[in-house]
């Protein structure tokens, strides 16, 4: 699948081509457990929140466990599962997380958007059509567009997190120049890089009251979550990173190896309690 989005990357126009992470199309399937709730504080123009959201790429790409003893969750197999005592992840990390972007703005009746956003209202409709997207596409779509089709690429697309398709898509919003985010045509472009539609569901949320309604939403959970610069990075709902010109307030460290130790300390501590070098992750 990773080869068909290379090929629509490279058929769409050269302001795409900046050598960014491509995105990841994860393998997950539905299990008991609890997911790690990571949310990013961002604009969805500002250089920092590009340079967060590609660093969390890489960090959702990285696989975990494996060799060296760990235990792979539910005693067997791959993928995420099980939840018992002894039970450490194994798999990408996209596997074991939830993830979310909520948006860095201030409330204003009087504005466009019912927001003022720092870079402008280009910046206002670049946050709402990647809200729009995270609700409008489901799994459940990805799979319905493939009937017919081989069983397993059906299963796998059944099987994704909500999220991935959204996530892809803001990170080919993300290549080439800041200006094209907030663009119509370039999000079509980028929709199709995620093997989505830009129907008139999204188009209409974007351009009609669903999206101004979910953007103000997203700003009020950024200011209750503490999230006041982009890009900051929140797991389990707590600030534990800040990007802003520069790496800070970084207790646990700010590297992509930093960030999937949390996720895995967070995954063992909400499905197992125990702490993680305790059990060897």
């Amino acid at each position: 699948m990773l080869s068909l989005i290379a090929t629509a990357l490279l058929a769409l126009p050269s302001a795409l081509a900046s050598p960014v992470q491509l995105p990841f199309h994860s393998t997950a399937s539905p299990s008991s457990t609890r997911l790690v709730p990571v949310a990013l504080g961002v604009m969805s123009k500002c250089p920092d929140a590009m340079l967060c959201e590609n660093v969390w790429d890489r960090v959702l790409e990285t696989r975990v466990g494996g060799a060296g003893g760990v235990l792979v969750p539910g005693g067997g197999g791959g993928g995420a599962g099980g939840g018992k005592e002894g039970d450490v992840p194994r798999g990408e990390v996209s596997e074991f997380v939830s993830m979310e972007l909520v948006y860095i703005g201030r409330e204003n009746k009087t504005a466009t958007h019912g927001v003022t956003c720092m870079h402008g209202d280009s910046e206002c409709v670049g946050n709402m059509q990647q809200l729009c997207a995270a609700k409008h596409w489901t799994p459940a779509d990805a799979a319905s567009r493939h009937e017919g089709e081989d069983d397993e690429l059906r299963a796998q697309l059944r099987g994704k997190q909500g999220w991935e398709d959204w996530w892809n898509f803001v990170q080919c919003m993300n290549y080439g120049d800041r200006s094209r985010i907030g663009s119509e045509s370039a999000a079509k472009e980028c929709a199709r890089v995620a093997k989505r539609d830009w129907n008139e569901s999204v188009a209409s949320c974007v351009a009609g009251k669903e999206g101004r309604h979910l953007l103000l939403s997203s700003v009020r959970r950024a200011h209750k979550l503490g999230a006041t610069k982009s890009c900051t990075v929140l797991i389990e709902d707590k600030p534990v990173c800040v990007h802003d010109g520069t790496w800070k307030e970084c207790p646990a460290g700010h590297e992509v190896g930093d960030f999937v130790r949390e996720v895995k300390e967070s995954w063992v501590k909400l499905n197992v309690g125990g702490k993680a070098e305790e059990m060897g992750v």
